[in-house]
């Protein structure tokens, strides 16, 4: 689940044996599975499409809300010690300066390392970040470019057919499956990302349907979806609304949840509230990720996609029971 978000893929490695038999081929056609972007589509055109990666999905989750909380509990303790026992004249008067130090620092660096690393491991790489982090995948000079940053060297480029395409899984949580890529050197992973988001190996169609689009899409274009029944639809939206996140908030909570709602009122708004409100604030802290003019085509986008506002404003997919 934190594999890429708040822990990077490992690399320096070779492929495990998994990974190597889990390949996804680019030439071979999966006649069984129709097409689908299962909710990871944010832009298509004629010359490229763009997807949002694994990290997406747990942006602004309650991992970093506990974390948060953590932290500012062990700030606000931190701060309550230093100035209760530094300022009151009673404490000065009664012990000596030294006592004072004694007494704050063993708690001044317990506290600092703690939320140090807490800031550090989680919340560095939550907040004041990316809003998302997108995966392009240009038709027209069979390229694959993956976004990490804005900065010089921010964008990871490479052949679409120079990487390895597997059916990725959780490094704790191996039930979790992604679209994931890999470049290899003699041997040895050297990068690897994913595309789109995970999910459960209870819907390894949805991994299968999100590969056999984005392999038909770099065969053929918008018009070998359309082909294979696929509507121009986008239904995500990675604008940083608050409706964007109350609505992504019911899709991870599912439907299930959502239908029992008035029954278990009490529960379900609270915790939509809270959590709604987490990523809001999260993704409202991020900036958008801008690609540099190397990657960008040259001439306008020919007949893309509408782009929706909020998740699900153009399809129905929002009430779908799971990502």
């Amino acid at each position: 689940m934190i594999t890429r978000w708040l822990k990077p893929f490992p690399t320096q490695r070779p492929l495990t044996q998994e990974e190597a038999q889990a390949r996804l081929n680019p030439d071979a056609h999966q006649g069984h599975v129709r097409p689908d972007a299962r909710l990871s589509l944010i832009g298509l055109d004629e010359y490229s499409a763009e997807f949002v990666d694994r990290s997406f999905r747990m942006r602004g989750s309650s991992i970093t809300l506990f974390a948060l909380v953590c932290f500012l509990v062990i700030v606000a303790t931190l701060l309550y010690v230093v100035l209760g026992l530094a300022w009151p004249s009673y404490a000065q008067e009664k012990f000596g300066a030294g006592e004072l130090l004694l007494a704050i620092l063993p708690v001044v660096l317990v506290a600092s390392a703690a939320s140090t690393m807490i800031w550090r491991r989680t919340l560095r790489r939550e907040l004041f970040t990316y809003t998302h982090y997108p995966v392009r995948f240009d038709r027209e000079r069979g390229f694959v470019h993956v976004f990490r940053h804005n900065g010089p060297d921010g964008v990871l480029s490479v052949p679409w057919k120079d990487v390895h395409w597997f059916v990725g899984r959780g490094e704790r949580q191996e039930y979790l499956l992604d679209v994931r890529g890999a470049l290899l050197d003699r041997g040895l992973v050297q990068d690897m990302f994913s595309v789109g988001h995970y999910f459960d190996d209870g819907a390894q169609e949805s991994v299968q349907a999100l590969w056999e689009f984005i392999r038909t899409y770099m065969a053929g274009g918008p018009d070998a979806l359309a082909a294979a029944g696929v509507p121009p639809l986008i239904d995500l939206s990675v604008r940083p609304t608050w409706r964007n996140a109350w609505r992504w908030e019911m899709l991870r909570l599912g439907e299930r949840f959502a239908r029992m709602r008035y029954l278990l009122f009490m529960i379900y708004y609270p915790i939509m509230l809270v959590m709604t409100s987490w990523r809001w604030m999260v993704l409202s802290s991020c900036k958008a990720p801008a690609w540099p003019s190397s990657v960008l085509m040259s001439n306008a986008p020919v007949h893309p996609w509408l782009q929706p506002r909020w998740v699900g404003e153009i399809s129905d997919h929002v009430s779908r029971p799971s990502l």
